[in-house]
This record gives C-alpha cells, structure tokens and sequence, in this order.
C-alpha cells in the first residue's frame, strides 16, 4: 500500500488459509497506467477467531473481522514534480480480551493528497476519521490537516520552512454507571498552527543548523521550541556532531477534559468530598491530572565512522531532561545513555547489523533504572 501505483500496475490476489483461529485472509489489488500515470485500487479482509489460553483452556474472546478497501493515483509531473492522491475506508469488529466479552465496532477512513511541483515546494492535505463504538462508550474524530514546506537554497545556506495547521473534532458518548473514564463537555473542536524555520550553513568541514519552531494550540496556547546541530567531518568517512533541542508534548483530550465517572460508587463519592443525588449521582467529578504542558529539553553528541568501504560505525550519547509541571511541584525525569550500532554489508544482498543500547532513567524520588539492550 506504501509503493506508488506506477510501480504497481496489473493484477495481484493473495490468500492465506489458516487453522481453526485464523480462518484466513483474502487481498486483491488492480493497477492501471503507465510509468508517468497510474492508479491503483485495493481491498482486503481478515479473520481471525477466538484463541485459546495455552494456562486455562479457555478462550480469550480476541476475535477480529476486519475488512479494508482503497486507491492510489500518482502522476509524475515535469522538473521531477509529483501528484499524489491516496485513501482508504475500513470496517471491523474487534473483540476485547477481557473475561467478560465486549465488541468494539471499528470505523474509519482518511483522503491524502501531496503536491510536489519541484524537489524544493511540498503541500499536503489530509483528512481522518476515526470511530470506535463499545457497550457503553463511542468516540469519534474528524482530523483536518494541511502543511507546506520549502527549501531554498543559496550561497552556503539551505532554508528549509513551512508552517501548517491542524482541525480537530471529537464526539463522545457514554452511558452506564461503571468505574469509566469519560470526558466533558462530550464534544469539542480543537485547531492548532505551526509554524518553523531551520538554516543549514556549511563551510568546508563544518556547519550548522540553527532552527525554532512555533505552535499554538487550544490546551496550552503558544509554544516557542528552538533547536541547533553542529557537525565537523575532517575526512569524506567521518563526523563529529553535536545537537540540542527543546520540544513541547502536545495534550490529549483526556489530560485535558477527562475525569472519573463513579456515579455507582457512593462511598468513593464521600471519599473525595461529593455527595451523592438520587438522580444526578455523585455530584463531584474526579479530576485525572491538571492539564499542563510537558517540555523536554534533549542533548546529543554523536560520531559517525566509515572507514572501510563495507563497514558503518555510529556512535552518540544522549541526555534527556523532562519537566512536568503538577500542582505544588515540577516532576523532573532525566534519562541519559549510550548507543553504538555497526553495519557490515560486504554484497549488496547480504547485510549485517549489531546494536547496544544503555539508558538509565532517574525521577525526583531519587528511583532509578538501568537497561541494555
């Protein structure tokens, strides 16, 4: 589905038979066109029935029927420009592995479209719409998306800018009193706008990359994150680079809007100080967590290697510090480590690669955790 549809013109079923569980799976495609121009469309279904437990004999209740069908048309246009227009709809049922069965009703679709005139300009739109419908519970999102980017370049210099901007709706409805997350007020649109800018200056065997970013958002309004690189290569085979930035966690919905429901619970209703109505329940919400922004301020340093024809060596080290604001305090969590990883590719069919990760992670109760991978 990710290759263009000039490269897959013609005609392609697949199926799969599977045991008593995965009853199997079925995906056509058709293509049409010629190497400048060419469309694709596609659908696909899957079945797959209960497990078993391997401890308790007993079924899971994770049965899944799904079905997916879309298109894909591109065109390649003069001074190597591209015309891209994809989307997909889909539908399904989805069990929930719990003791008691549930279903989630699955529902979706999205529209892509990406214009390139020239390598330089980039504008894409994009649309999703996302529905997931439980016993007592339904959430739906419409996501509107449009981003521009250019480069242009000149001396010593590439700019790389663009901005965009981003329209949410979200419907939710719940009914029943059990212990559930919920939201309020049950629907809200939210928009939000970026804007950036980043130049690359070289001179010989150094350069730079200074950059800031700017977004706005309904949750926690302007955000200003900066960022900048520095690398030295003495030879063709190696660079030395440093990096720093600052990023800005966008809110979800929950963070902001959600809360506890525990109309059916009239002792925890007095535990938080709510009293309980014979018609309204509890009184007093249960907030999740104040909604505040999350920053994470991140370092780097870096040493790329190439010193035979077959062999990559990359190196870095890395040093992360979050912030999370909470009601009285800043909860501060700090992860710092090493990665190495060596590629060894002596054919161009034949391909090694090994890695070592060590990060350890420490918080503002002095707990800290150490892992390698």
């Amino acid at each position: 589905m990710t290759k263009k549809a000039t490269q897959t013109t013609g005609t392609l079923i697949t199926t799969q038979i599977g045991s008593s569980q995965d009853h199997g799976r079925i995906s056509g495609r058709i293509g049409f066109g010629d190497d400048k121009s060419a469309t694709r469309v596609y659908a696909m279904n899957k079945d797959v029935d209960q497990s078993t437990s391997p401890i308790t004999q007993k079924t899971t209740n994770d049965a899944l029927d799904f079905q997916q069908a879309g298109f894909r048309h591109d065109t390649q246009t003069d001074n190597n420009g591209q015309l891209s227009i994809h989307g997909d709809i889909y539908q399904g049922d989805s069990q929930l592995a719990r003791s008691t069965p549930e279903t989630v009703q699955l529902r979706g679709g999205n529209l892509f479209a990406l214009y390139k005139p020239d390598n330089d300009i980039r504008l894409q739109a994009y649309y999703d719409y996302t529905s997931r419908e439980r016993t007592t519970t339904k959430s739906t999102y419409n996501n509107f998306d449009l981003d521009y980017q250019q480069i242009v370049s000149f001396s010593n210099h590439s700019l790389l800018f663009g901005g965009g901007a981003r329209y949410t709706m979200h419907d939710y409805s719940h009914s029943g009193t059990s212990f559930t997350i919920t939201v309020d007020p049950k629907k809200r649109n939210d928009t939000l706008y970026r804007a950036f800018i980043q130049d690359e200056m070289k001179w010989d065997i150094f350069s730079i990359t200074p950059g800031i970013k700017y977004e706005y958002n309904d949750y926690v309004s302007s955000q200003w994150q900066p960022s900048i690189k520095v690398a030295i290569s003495p030879s063709e085979n190696q660079t030395l680079w440093l990096s720093a930035s600052r990023s800005v966690a966008t809110p979800s919905r929950i963070e902001s809007d959600g809360y506890l429901d525990i109309n059916s619970f009239s002792s925890m209703c007095s535990m938080v100080g709510g009293t309980m109505d014979p018609s309204l329940g509890c009184i007093q919400s249960v907030a999740i967590n104040p909604l505040k922004p999350t920053i994470q301020n991140v370092y780097e340093v870096g040493y790329r290697l190439h010193p035979y024809e077959t062999l990559f060596v990359d190196m870095a080290t890395f040093y992360n510090n979050h912030r999370t604001p909470l009601n009285d305090s800043v909860d501060v969590d700090r992860v710092y480590g090493a990665e190495l990883n060596l590629i060894y590719q002596p054919l161009d069919t034949l391909r090694a690669e090994a890695s070592y990760t060590y990060t350890n992670s420490e918080t503002n109760a002095n707990i800290s955790s150490d892992n390698i991978y």
